[in-house]
């Protein structure tokens, strides 16, 4: 092999090129699943807008994937990171906040789970938190679980916003 042609940088392999392909076809999708004023938005031009809007009116499944192909085509021939960012511009955000969700439903059930024994922990984690509605939520939570262990007790959703009001907007999610 000669030095010239180990210069030469390697194509990327079939499997990239279907993951980027891929990729590109959930963009279309998640495109043709924008709301109007999301379309309006996008910045593309005029005749991208129309065939969003196209497929987004497809009810056929196979004549919208075809033409969600079709949508998939005419976007790799833009620059995509204008168009990703404007697509998914919160979705950071949207995770924070999930984290934040499943935080406070870790916080709830090991409250109800061990009663006390967390409180204590719980309250540093939870600046301002009063121990005493949270005990009574607590013990109110665990008679109607013990009535219908089915169903989620309404004292424990009623816990779940009382600890949602007191965390603060920085806070990491429970290593488990």
């Amino acid at each position: 092999m000669s030095d010239r042609e180990s210069e030469q940088p390697l194509p990327p392999s079939k499997s990239a090129r279907k993951r980027e392909a891929q990729a590109i076809f959930d963009l279309a999708a998640e495109l043709a699943g924008l709301s109007e004023h999301q379309i309006r938005q996008l910045p593309v031009d005029e005749p991208l807008r129309v065939l969003i809007r196209k497929v987004k009116g497809i009810r056929s499944h196979v004549a919208r994937k075809r033409e969600t192909q079709f949508l998939a085509k005419q976007l790799r021939n833009l620059e995509l990171g204008p168009l990703l960012v404007a697509v998914r511009p919160d979705a950071e955000a949207q995770r924070q906040e999930q984290g934040r969700l499943h935080l406070l439903e870790h916080w709830r059930d090991r409250l109800l789970e061990e009663g006390d024994a967390a409180l204590a922990e719980a309250m540093r984690v939870f600046p301002g938190l009063e121990p005493q509605p949270v005990r009574a939520l607590v013990r109110q939570a665990q008679r109607e679980r013990a009535r219908a262990p089915e169903a989620m007790p309404a004292a424990a959703r009623k816990l779940f916003q009382l600890l949602k009001g007191h965390l603060p907007e920085a806070v990491d999610a429970p290593a488990e």
